[in-house]
């Protein structure tokens, strides 16, 4: 069993949740599943070989982290509170010690 593991379409895409986040889900493995090699060689004809790779289960969220999907549709972690932070651009406290530093080198 792994947990964390994503939810992705029959093509290998992740699949978005009712949240539009990515979706997580528990992955099974029955025992001689788990235990064999499942890697074919590109370009060969063995079976499965035409599938996509299996997606490894994902560490644990952080407090604050969250899942989501960055342009064309790579599912990426961020931390909510800094990734929001940094919607906002400058703050008037950052203004204050760029033009410190600016003071300082005499620029």
């Amino acid at each position: 069993m792994y947990d964390n593991t994503l939810v992705v379409s029959e093509f290998g895409k992740p699949i978005p949740g009712p949240d539009g986040k990515p979706m997580l889900d528990l992955m099974t493995l029955p025992k001689m599943e788990a235990a064999a090699v499942n890697i074919p060689p590109e370009g060969t004809n063995i079976e499965g070989a035409d599938t996509y790779e299996a997606l490894l289960p994902l560490r644990n969220l952080e407090p604050g982290e969250e899942l989501f999907f960055q342009f064309g549709g790579v599912v990426a972690v961020k931390n909510v509170e800094l990734f929001d932070a940094l919607k906002e651009g400058f703050t008037p406290a950052d203004r204050a010690l760029i033009q410190a530093i600016a003071r300082k080198l005499g620029a």
